[in-house]
């Protein structure tokens, strides 16, 4: 059962909300932190007792961390600091194991009022048995193929490429890009980039292969339309002293791939029926 909270904003209800706390409260960062945990389930309840009117800075300070009668809020911005800690906390959680959860709990700066919202994800929940549901948008998924961890240096490299691409992958126009921590998740699982591919629908995806030898390294790249399985577009780049290098290799060859993409993008070449598609000049 829903329930109606300010402004007529439909809600979870309340053990909906209260466990998504409790979820979050899992989190590393939240669970080393009293003062994060304290601070977000006192304006988590007080918001929905109805209370939203109190959750001021003054109230924060006194009930969360303990300050005495006669606190001056604008002689002190211990809450101003830890409202920012725990909207960063929140953020960073979002963005990585929560990022599949239907709740969002979010505090809008500027106030201590918590938003709780159901997400418009790329990416909606997984349940037992189905696939994740992607929107209508042109879906993309970085797969590193480097799974064998008997080669740290391959594996790290290409970790790092797969976390760096799909971040770079978030401003190219056009592209809903899928969480890196949730491609290596199903990849720590299976192998196949098909059953990856069709996890989170993904429309195409770019795989990253790592070879070494001494202090060169190898690195192959292909863009994949994963209905047909027609190769759009790949390169091969070789570098020496990659060892010695990583971030600066790393960075260099993100800064390559990525205009392609936006390049193939621009011109329509993922979005054109696969018959049309051809590879990138």
């Amino acid at each position: 059962m829903k329930e109606v909270l300010n402004n007529n904003e439909i809600v979870f209800s309340r053990d909906e909300i209260f466990g998504q706390v409790n979820k979050i409260f899992t989190n590393i960062e939240f669970s080393r932190s009293e003062i994060l945990r304290r601070f977000l389930l006192f304006i988590v309840e007080e918001s929905l007792q109805g209370h939203s009117n109190q959750i001021k800075e003054y109230t924060i300070a006194v009930e969360v961390l303990n300050k005495r009668d006669g606190f001056q809020p604008k002689e002190n911005c211990i809450v101003r600091i830890h409202a920012g800690r725990l909207r960063r906390a929140l953020n960073r959680y979002y963005a990585e194991e929560g990022l599949l959860d239907t709740l969002r709990i979010s505090i809008p700066l500027g106030s201590y009022i918590p938003h709780f919202q159901a997400r418009n994800n790329k990416i909606a929940v997984m349940s037992k048995g189905e696939n994740l549901l992607t929107d209508n948008s042109l879906t993309i998924a970085v797969i590193s193929l480097n799974y064998n961890h008997d080669c740290p240096f391959e594996y790290t490299l290409s970790k790092g490429f797969g976390l760096q691409l799909t971040s770079a992958l978030t401003e190219v126009d056009g592209l809903s890009v899928i969480s890196y921590h949730i491609v290596s998740q199903l990849a720590g699982k299976t192998t196949d980039i098909h059953t990856i591919a069709e996890t989170v629908h993904a429309d195409y995806v770019i795989t990253i292969d790592i070879q070494s030898m001494d202090d060169r390294v190898r690195i192959f790249t292909q863009l994949i339309h994963m209905s047909t399985n027609r190769q759009i577009w790949s390169q091969v780049y070789d570098r020496v002293n990659a060892s010695k290098n990583i971030f600066q290799l790393q960075d260099e060859i993100v800064s390559l791939i990525t205009p392609e993409i936006r390049k193939a993008c621009k011109l329509g070449k993922l979005t054109q029926k696969p018959e049309k598609m051809k590879a990138i000049a």
